[in-house]
């Protein structure tokens, strides 16, 4: 519709421009009043339909897209208490910096969608009940000793223990985490659950 009424205008407008001096002022003296009235509200919308247009130009195509890369600098109420993945999630502050330096299984991309981190690929399987990770090639500590399955599955033992008071372990009951080799595991729900993935986030 609004397309419609463009293409209206357009055409009026184009007709109005070719119009000379003389045919604009004997036009004018052959109009009526309703008709001057009708010249001038076209004229009008015509101005601003002009005007409409071209802050659409301006503000929309011609809006700068934002650059990737540089600093990102946060300001943060608090001082961090446990730089533990594990715990973290109970301090608004431990889990911004805990998120910045430790990597999970997957990881959010930029359109929120869960993509693989430190595992190099996924596959579910059983209905959507078996998880089975296969690990990036030579990852490290960052004292250079090498990352294994050995390590992640000590890490989810860790959170579903009740001694260590995890805030995480709920999200852990009945899952049981095995290792099939150095750059391989599983991890087996009791029953099928879709947000699962969200777990393997945790660094």
């Amino acid at each position: 519709m609004i397309t419609s009424l463009l293409k209206k205008i357009a055409r009026r407008t184009s007709f109005l421009r070719s119009l000379s001096t003389n045919h604009w002022r004997h036009l004018l003296r052959n109009l009526s009043e309703k008709e001057i009235n009708w010249v001038l509200f076209w004229l009008g919308l015509a101005a601003l339909s002009a005007l409409f247009l071209s802050g659409y130009d301006y503000w929309i195509l011609r809006s700068p897209a934002p650059a990737e890369g540089g600093a990102y600098t946060e300001g943060l109420m608090g001082e961090p208490r446990y730089l533990n993945p594990a715990i973290s999630s109970a301090s608004e502050v431990d889990r911004d910096i805990t998120t910045l330096v430790f990597s999970g299984l997957v990881k959010h991309d930029k359109s929120g969608r869960i993509v693989p981190d430190l595992a190099a690929s996924y596959e579910i399987k059983d209905g959507g009940k078996t998880y089975e990770f296969t690990l990036r090639e030579n990852l490290t500590w960052p004292d250079k000793k090498p990352f294994t399955a050995d390590d992640v599955v000590f890490t989810i033992n860790l959170i579903k223990d009740p001694k260590y008071q995890s805030p995480l372990r709920n999200n852990w009951q009945g899952v049981r985490v095995e290792k099939i080799d150095d750059r391989r595991l599983t991890m087996k729900l009791p029953v099928q659950y879709e947000p699962f993935l969200e777990n393997a986030t945790v660094g």
